[in-house]
């Protein structure tokens, strides 16, 4: 990389909606004039959005707040950290533990207040433009009985916000009781707050609400009521959402300058990237009249880059309907592709690749992280690089061999890099509270929510894959223990040769394979069994059994079924062929000649040695095999007479 060219972080929540939407906008306009890169951390607080629009009963959405811990593996100058949307209803502990995990790097904190070493921070004037808007109310409407719906506790432009409106009040001798104010969460679905909110002061003249997107529960609750805004009651807002404009009636608001307050907060992490110092530095705010506090409509100035950026984003939703179809055959294709890691991967980065992205990165971790949301999640001590994708080249990484990504080794880095300023977003890939890690995408703004529904869908592939990862391990353990449970049904387990089920069922199966030719039944019994375990034990008793049966392998060779058919007695059929002989009697003599080699060699203090009878039959059709073990039983008990008395050797 360019040693002159720094890596800032951005690191922001609540991506859905418009106020850090342009920040977004604003902060990625300035790294592109100023020449560095950009490394996105995206978040969310809108929980609420999801309960409030689709009823969900649970959400994840403690889950992004994750995402913020893998800048730990990147390696950054300087981060600007939107706090404002990133902890917009967390409690104080949290927002100071947040806070606290950024201590010891430079930071630029935007939309509060705090101040930790080597940093600074950018605030909106919150206060400026609230006691604007309710000094509107009072001086040119003479309004009196002014409500106000307050924003999350602990966020600080909520504290701001309602501050301006009680010193506001306070200034004209308006009274203001605990009645008079509530508190919503910031979005759209806070309908029930209205209500309490009106209910307690039916003689209200304005409500004041603390952003816009409460307003949408505002108008409908009056609608509801039969209230019109504007004539009945007024009504004003504060960010100047885009759909502000476009309500009916247009709503009264303050112009919060986000796109702006984004820009310089660019230069300003650049400065503090580049060791330079940096005082706070506050946005100002504008008024902007419209018809909802019963005013003619005055339109707001917009500067040309935010114009430039607004008509992009205007095209680019156009280009996000078309493209937005290509989420679930992506889902499909995965899905399909879901136990061949190399194939899943690539897939992605392809996908990545359609869909315009310049260049994509994923990173697993090691293990699939379980997060319940109890803040006990901590990022283990690598991750595995999966795919990385440059245009056309993708690579897709075997997990056991790929090089890991260790704190400070830094992410989405390519080995040449060509000066240009690169602006990645970073997304976490969970579904519900299982976590697998990050996708790093290389695009603009005005494509920010559509990789994030990709990379939901991604992370509904990855927990696909898992399942179907673990079901294939589950069979393969299956189909080992059904092996298992084959063998052991027709092996002897002392042995590992057949058993009597094993090779009673296999004379058949050998009889018909050898259809025409002449073959041999041996029967054969271990001598004196009986006493080796009685003098010296069971244990070398087992040992002469497999002595046995190892014999019997060696001699009869592997054209042969050999089997253990009771505690010393063996039975086995094999192939009439040079070596055994016309009558089979060569192997009985390779029976005795091992035994005595075996005897003379061994240390034991008891002999091994076979009895064994052998019988011919010719294989055709289905054998008797009653008839030919009586055969070779009876050859057996001849060879048995002539065994030694003791198993004893002489000492």
């Amino acid at each position: 990389m360019n040693a002159e060219k720094k890596v800032l972080g951005c690191f922001i929540g609540n991506t859905n909606t418009d106020h850090p939407s342009k920040i977004i906008n604003g902060f990625y306009s300035g790294c592109i004039d100023l020449g560095c890169d950009v490394h996105y951390f995206l978040g969310t607080e809108a929980s609420y959005v999801s309960r409030g629009a689709f009823h969900v009963e649970n959400d994840f959405d403690y889950q992004y707040m994750s995402v913020y811990d893998y800048r730990k593996f990147d390696r950054l100058d300087a981060n600007c950290v939107a706090l404002g949307s990133v902890m917009i209803v967390q409690d104080k502990a949290r927002k100071q533990g947040f806070v606290d995990s950024f201590r010891g790097e430079k930071n630029v904190i935007l939309e509060d207040t705090v101040l930790l070493p080597d940093s600074t921070y950018m605030i909106a004037d919150n206060y400026q433009g609230m006691f604007s808007t309710i000094n509107h109310l009072i001086e040119v409407h003479g309004y009196k009985k002014i409500v106000y719906l307050s924003g999350p506790l602990h966020n600080r432009d909520s504290e701001e916000r309602e501050h301006a409106y009680r010193d506001c009040m306070k200034a004209h001798g308006l009274p203001v009781t605990d009645e008079m104010i509530l508190h919503g969460d910031y979005s759209e679905y806070v309908d029930e707050v209205v209500e309490e909110l009106l209910d307690a002061n039916p003689d209200a003249e304005a409500i004041a609400s603390a952003n816009d997107e409460m307003c949408y529960s505002i108008y409908r609750v009056l609608t509801y009521r039969g209230l019109i805004v504007g004539k009945d009651i007024a009504v004003t807002g504060f960010d100047n959402i885009p759909f502000a404009a476009t309500m009916t009636p247009p709503l009264t608001t303050v112009r919060q300058r986000s796109f702006e307050l984004g820009y310089e907060a660019a230069g300003v992490t650049l400065s503090l990237a580049r060791g330079e110092h940096r005082t706070p530095v506050r946005i100002p705010a504008g008024f902007t009249v419209r018809k909802s506090c019963g005013c003619e409509e005055a339109e707001p100035e917009v500067s040309d880059r935010e114009n430039r950026s607004l008509a992009d984003s205007a095209d680019s939703l156009r280009q996000l309907l078309h493209k937005a179809l290509m989420g679930p055959f992506l889902i499909r294709d995965l899905n399909r592709l879901s136990t061949d890691a190399t194939l899943f991967f690539y897939k992605v980065g392809s996908t990545m690749r359609d869909l315009g992205a310049k260049s994509s990165f994923i990173y697993l971790l090691p293990e699939v992280a379980e997060n319940e949301g109890d803040g006990t999640f901590s990022l283990p001590d690598e991750l595995l690089p999966a795919m990385k994708q440059r245009g056309d080249t993708i690579y897709s990484y075997d997990r056991t061999k790929v090089k890991p990504v260790r704190p400070g080794d830094g992410l989405c880095r390519f080995s040449k890099d060509d000066g240009l300023p690169r602006m990645y977003f970073t997304y976490l890939l969970f579904d519900g509270p299982r976590q697998y890690g990050i996708l790093c995408v290389e695009t603009t703004p005005d494509q920010v929510q559509f990789f994030c529904m990709i990379s939901l869908q991604i992370g509904t592939a990855l927990h696909f894959r898992e399942m179907a990862m673990a079901e294939q391990d589950y069979r393969e353990q299956l189909r080992k223990q059904n092996e298992q449970l084959q063998y052991s049904a027709v092996n002897d387990e002392l042995t590992g040769i057949l058993n009597r089920r094993g090779v009673m069922d296999g004379i058949p199966v050998y009889a018909k394979a050898h259809t025409g030719q002449t073959a041999f039944m041996l029967i054969a019994d271990l001598d004196h069994l009986k006493q080796i375990n009685d003098h010296y034990g069971h244990i070398e008793g087992d040992f002469a059994i497999k002595k046995c049966a190892d014999t019997l392998r060696d001699i009869l060779g592997k054209n042969a079924i050999i089997g253990r058919i009771g505690g010393d007695e063996f039975l086995a059929v094999f192939p009439q062929s040079a070596e055994t002989g016309e009558d089979g009697k060569t192997v009985l003599k390779k029976l005795k000649d091992a035994a005595a080699e075996f005897n003379a060699a061994s240390e034991k203090p008891y002999y091994v040695e076979l009895s064994a009878g052998i019988t011919s039959f010719a294989c055709k059709g289905e054998p008797d095999i009653g008839a030919l073990t009586r055969s070779a039983d009876a050859r057996l008990y001849d060879d048995k007479s002539k065994r030694r008395a003791s198993v004893a050797k002489k000492t």
